[in-house]
């Protein structure tokens, strides 16, 4: 019983640590990403992890704007031309990467 405890918990610990590089690698990205004009909202990412659960977050009031990509709104161009698709082709790689990391396990 004890050996089963063991293997639970190393394959608990592997997750563990797949996960937090994930996130840290997803983090990097996007910051490295995010537009800069003046630079604000490049430093306004955040990570925080709450047991198993890890948030990363911009709270600029502007962000939503420029991660939902370049589009059209009431005859306007919105969003920026560094950042034209948005950040969900960033989030959608990270998803995948995750995915294909935790199956290895």
């Amino acid at each position: 019983m004890a050996s089963l405890l063991n293997e639970y918990n190393n394959l608990i610990s592997d997750v563990d640590k797949i996960v937090a590089r994930v996130v840290a690698d997803l983090f990097a990205e996007l910051q490295r990403k995010t537009p800069v004009d003046t630079g604000a909202l490049r430093q306004a990412w955040e990570v925080t992890q709450k047991g198993d659960t890890w948030t990363i977050s911009n709270n600029l009031v502007y962000a939503s704007v420029i991660f939902d990509g370049r589009q059209i709104v009431n005859g306007k161009a919105q969003g920026s031309l560094q950042l034209i698709e948005g950040i969900v082709p960033i989030l959608d790689k990270y998803n995948r990467v995750l995915e294909i990391e935790l199956r290895k396990v």
